[in-house]
């Protein structure tokens, strides 16, 4: 899981190597973090999931929504092995 900030105060990219449970408190702590901390008002956080093709885990748009994030679009792309989505949340 991936997760980006544009028109944030900083440069931030954050990878969670052991892709979190959705609504395990460590996946809610980092989006809350860096929803207030680096996106900027004006600013856009996104989240990616990537997985294989198949995969049964959530996907992008019900982790952003599992952390308490109103989901403000989605997008979803994939191949014959692997798939992934982004969800996305306009900061005001």
């Amino acid at each position: 899981m991936v997760v980006h900030t544009f028109g944030s105060s900083r440069a931030a990219r954050g990878v969670v190597p052991a892709s979190p449970v959705s609504g395990s408190p460590c996946l809610i702590d980092l989006v809350r973090h860096v929803r207030v901390r680096l996106v900027a008002p004006g600013g856009r956080l996104l989240l990616s999931v990537y997985r294989s093709a198949g995969g049964t885990g959530p996907d992008a748009p019900t982790r952003l929504a599992a952390a308490g994030v109103r989901v403000d679009g989605s997008s979803g792309a994939g191949g014959a092995l692997w798939t992934a989505t982004t969800a996305w949340a306009d900061v005001p």
